[in-house]
């Protein structure tokens, strides 16, 4: 339970806006009753933050239900004061997706359909209500830009022009012209990509593979594919089946989570390309099957979800300690922390999707108190 000493100021925007959701309905039209296995939160494999609106990707993947998979809506202020009435609405999408990222600007989601081998885009211009577009309405059922086999990872340019897209099943990296709206071109890499993200203030986007002990290198100017470093060394052992990866905000580090053993490696990008061999500082003993990794807006925290564990473990970005271990669900799949409450400093809160519970729970940042799972 939330304590009544925490987050004042946060906790009284929350109460304001659920007492203007009771009386204007603010909130829209509760989500419909789901028969799915999960319920309204089904096989959840990702999750956005879109300023006040929590966005989770709802895979489905016993296709229960209509077969469908959908996004399902929170309102993150309501969520910290009421677990079922945060519901804001249930938009149906296809089953199996994977990540959704979002442009610079907020206007537009970049959906990642599995099943359909394509990327869709989601209308994000009234953010409580997002709808899924359709950019080829003369082929049916084909509404996104096709990319490779099995999209999964995204991530967008900074200056929001580039989509890049890891293909667990063909192993490429689609680059999508997002002005255009097409596929540019598949960078072959190696079958099981699993996770991209670019580096902050540098030219190079980093490619996880749940298959291999090695992480590929892009040059986002050329968009060509550069080297490939191995996790192993005589320090580190190996990092074999790598998923999550996040930076710094300097991007001077990058923290990368292994299966292979469970660990979280810690990444010197300075020393990236010209001495790759020596990239790898450290290895920290993680849990099962770490799976997400975010850093926190301040850089002073990184958080990993491990998936056979059940917790996610919050440590310190200096001294590479584990802070804590909060239990969560079952099977978290992925995190996202809120945007920095403006009148409490260092106030964030972090949502975690659990992929066997079909549920997302709910953390204090600040305090690393575990509030309680949505619904």
């Amino acid at each position: 339970m939330i304590s009544s000493t925490k987050r004042v100021s946060f906790m009284t925007v929350a109460l304001v806006a659920l007492a203007a959701a009771l009386l204007t309905c603010a909130c829209g039209t509760p989500p419909p009753t789901f028969q799915g296995q999960g319920g309204i939160i089904d096989s959840p494999v990702g999750v956005t933050i879109n300023g006040r609106y929590a966005y989770i990707m709802n895979a489905n993947f016993d296709l229960s239900g209509k077969g469908k998979g959908a996004i399902t809506v929170i309102d993150i202020p309501t969520s910290l004061v009421n677990r079922f009435d945060c519901l804001v609405r249930r938009i149906e999408a296809p089953a199996y997706l994977g990540q959704m990222v979002l442009s610079p600007d907020r206007q537009t989601g970049y959906l990642a359909n599995r099943a359909g081998d394509s990327i869709l885009l989601v209308d994000l211009s009234d953010p409580s209500w997002p709808k899924i577009m359709d950019l080829n309405p003369d082929h049916r059922g084909n509404q996104g830009i096709n990319v490779g086999s099995e999209p999964f990872g995204l991530t967008v340019s900074p200056d929001g022009r580039t989509l890049y897209v890891a293909n667990v099943g063909s192993g490429d990296l689609s680059i999508v012209d997002l002005v255009q709206k097409k596929l540019v071109k598949n960078e072959l890499l190696e079958w099981g990509i699993n996770e991209v993200r670019i580096q902050p203030r540098s030219r190079y986007a980093y490619v996880t593979n749940k298959g291999m002990a090695a992480v590929a290198l892009i040059d986002v100017r050329t968009n060509r594919f550069v080297t490939a470093f191995a996790l192993g060394s005589q320090r580190t052992g190996l990092g074999i089946d790598t998923r999550g990866i996040d930076f710094t905000p300097d991007g001077k580090l990058a923290f990368i989570a292994a299966r292979q053993p469970n660990s979280l490696l810690v990444v010197d990008t300075t020393k990236i390309p010209s001495h790759i061999d020596r990239a790898v500082m450290d290895i920290l003993p993680m849990d099962l099957k770490p799976t997400a990794v975010r850093v926190m807006p301040d850089g002073r925290e990184v958080w990993v979800t491990n998936f056979d564990s059940n917790n996610v473990f919050a440590i310190d970005v200096r001294t590479l300690s584990v802070l804590e271990v909060i239990t969560v669900g079952g099977g978290p799949y992925d995190l996202a922390i809120t945007d920095e409450d403006p009148e409490n400093p260092g106030q964030y809160y972090v949502f975690v999707p659990n992929f066997t519970s079909h549920n997302v729970s709910l953390i204090d940042a600040r305090t690393k108190e575990y509030i309680w799972a949505i619904p």
